[in-house]
């Protein structure tokens, strides 16, 4: 009889129900034990939910009402739910609504403080509320709320901290005191975002969820007054690169807000690549200020101009119009020219990819693309050069991000970017990443190549059969990848670093074919009659299987 894979020892799930039977004792080990388990694979987490099924207890039966909450409509939720049906046949059925509600009313409410960073697309806020049990402690609610696609973007949670502990976690300095109800309309207003792009917010919504429920009239109010927590001492260029940078991210709330009527009139647009001030007038009170922004269209690139209008009233500055003054066409030569130097490179072998997605997303100013296919894109902003000189790709941009299966790719311009990045990665995901040597970047860097052969290309490649097929697959590798220096794949693949590049090439000619949908037959016979696929050594075996 074949034996369950995905089955985990006896001894090993009854531990791990114990050990979570301590954390489903109070809302703060609740959370931590569902942040353990967003760090898992969803393959893992399911594995592990259907694991756990066949230990029968309350506590077990909490923790699966709580997955299928945080993840509805998801395939660990439906995972929970499954698991959970199984406990209620089998007779747990007193916990159908998990943990408590936090209390979190007006009533024991506090303080709040927001951080003053609107103007970068999203803020902190600090909730403090009275522990109803130790009235001279506070509860603690963190949020990070963005007011792009991640809404409510991270929550922590922490019970019973005394002022001083307050002290030191929150600097009053970077915050500004707000009221409970403007609290609660920047918590909601997140949460919108989350509902109008379906994405899920922060883990946590089980402790959090009162405060969501507590809608207000004020929570829908475009007079709402963000401009105190937009930044520290705004000049009108910050702010009409905060603009730039909102139309970029789709952030036009920001742009209501800041209007004196709640009303904008903003031209169309397609993505914002680029933004640069170039000229600036001021006449009584009123700026002027002309920006050439690169926008990518459907059928190419558009250099546009845009004058911002702002008016200077009360110690600080209304937009009053955005007005496009001019628009023409733009080869997409002008991206390849403004790219050139981004040609400094870093790779990594994956172990973990769940986690290095986790912890690149976690990065400020990180933007998300997905273009098909395995791999993902992201692009990291500094911030806080945006505000001052715009979205210049040259200079505000950090480092882009080619995350697949097993490999990262980091790509910048500049060798201190490229050190900076390398040991955040490096001191943050030390079991998930493992360096590939300089000789090994090019190479890498090669299999990401826009330049991609078709399947059929390939396949021209070994017309001829026998040993005169296997020659010609050597030299073709080693025109395309001279640091083989001559060897065979077969000879290559002896050492560790050379059988993780061989592995990721064949990967990338199984995606050829697999995207040309030709017979993946004569693909695999093809290989086999080269040397690929040998179990012969360290031949060609995945590296990162028995690490």
């Amino acid at each position: 009889m074949m034996r369950n894979q995905n089955k985990l020892p006896k001894k090993f799930v009854e531990k791990l129900a114990q050990d979570l039977a301590v954390l489903m004792s109070s809302h703060e080990g609740a959370l931590l034990a569902l942040q353990l388990l967003e760090n898992l694979p969803d393959e893992v987490k399911i594995s592990l939910i259907n694991n756990l099924s066949m230990v029968h207890s309350e506590e077990v039966a909490k923790f699966f009402t709580l997955i299928a909450g945080e993840y509805p409509e998801e395939k660990t939720g439906m995972a929970a739910e499954r698991s959970l049906k199984k406990l209620q046949f089998a007779g747990i059925t007193t916990v159908a609504e998990g943990l408590a509600q936090v209390n979190c009313s007006e009533q024991n409410f506090a303080k709040a403080l927001v951080s003053k960073t609107r103007l970068k697309g999203a803020v902190s806020l600090v909730s403090l509320f009275h522990n109803q049990d130790q009235p001279e402690t506070f509860d603690m609610f963190f949020f990070t709320l963005s007011f792009g696609e991640t809404g409510i973007r991270e929550f922590f949670y922490a019970r019973e901290l005394t002022g001083d502990q307050v002290r030191l976690l929150v600097d009053d300095g970077a915050y500004l005191e707000v009221s409970y109800q403007r609290m609660l309309a920047l918590i909601n207003i997140a949460y919108e975002h989350n509902l109008d792009y379906e994405t899920l917010p922060a883990l946590g919504h089980f402790i959090y969820s009162d405060l969501l429920d507590q809608a207000t009239t004020e929570t829908q109010d475009k007079d709402f007054d963000f401009y105190p927590v937009l930044a520290d001492n705004i000049t009108p260029q910050m702010l009409v690169n905060g603009i730039c940078l909102a139309v970029r991210r789709e952030d036009y709330r920001l742009l209501e807000v800041l209007a004196d009527d709640g009303q904008v009139d903003l031209p169309e647009t397609g993505l914002l690549l680029s933004s640069k001030i170039i000229t600036e007038k001021r006449e009584h009170g009123l700026w002027k200020i002309e920006v050439e922004l690169i926008s990518e269209e459907e059928k190419g690139l558009n250099r546009l101009t845009w004058e911002i209008q702002l008016e200077e009233k009360d110690d600080r500055f209304i937009l009053t119009g955005i007005e496009e003054k001019a628009i023409e066409p733009l080869d997409w030569s002008w991206l390849e020219e403004t790219l050139a130097d981004n040609n400094l490179t870093i790779a990594y072998y994956v172990y973990q990819p769940h986690g290095v997605r986790l912890f690149i997303e976690s990065l400020e100013g990180i933007e998300f693309f997905q273009e098909g296919g395995e791999l993902d894109f992201f692009k990291w902003w500094d911030l806080e050069q945006v505000l001052q000189q715009g979205l210049t790709l040259e200079e505000a941009v950090i480092a882009d991000f080619i995350l697949g299966e097993e490999e990262l790719i980091v790509i910048t311009n500049k060798q201190e970017k490229l050190k900076e990045v390398q040991n955040l990665l490096e001191s943050n995901l030390p079991y998930e990443l493992e360096l590939l040597d300089d000789d090994s970047v090019e190479v890498v860097y090669r299999i990401f190549d826009q330049e991609k052969m078709s399947f059929n290309q390939l396949i021209e490649q070994w017309t001829l059969t026998g040993s005169t097929r296997k020659e010609q697959l050597s030299t073709w590798l080693n025109t395309k990848f001279t640091e083989l220096n001559g060897l065979t794949p077969l000879e290559a693949s002896g050492s560790h670093e050379s059988a993780k590049l061989l592995w990721a090439l064949v990967k990338k000619i199984s995606k050829l074919g697999k995207q040309s949908r030709d017979s993946m037959v004569d693909y695999r016979a093809l290989l086999k009659s080269v040397g690929w696929g040998k179990k012969s050594g360290k031949n060609l075996q995945n590296p990162a299987k028995g690490r």
